[in-house]
């Protein structure tokens, strides 16, 4: 695999970094006026439940980094079979 699938992977543990940023924003009234921002319990909830999966995403990313790290010292380790 090496070098190329590496990057590949990379790659895709950074759009799973990425796939709640913008509920995350939305959620968290970063740039809401007063009138539009999210209130009571359903709010706490829904802020809660993305924080969870945030987690759990970057968690899941940082799996893949890992394997990515792996499949380039695989790649660069020397009499590798093509």
């Amino acid at each position: 695999m090496g070098t190329t699938e590496a990057g590949k992977l990379r790659k895709l543990a950074e759009d799973v970094r990425s796939l709640l940023d913008d509920p995350v924003a939305i959620a968290s009234d970063k740039h809401a006026k007063s009138g539009e921002r999210w209130t009571g319990p359903n709010a706490s909830d829904v802020r809660g439940g993305l924080a969870v999966r945030a987690k759990r995403l970057s968690t899941s990313a940082a799996e893949i980094d890992r394997k990515a790290e792996k499949e380039k010292k695989a790649g660069d380790s020397p009499g590798k079979r093509q």
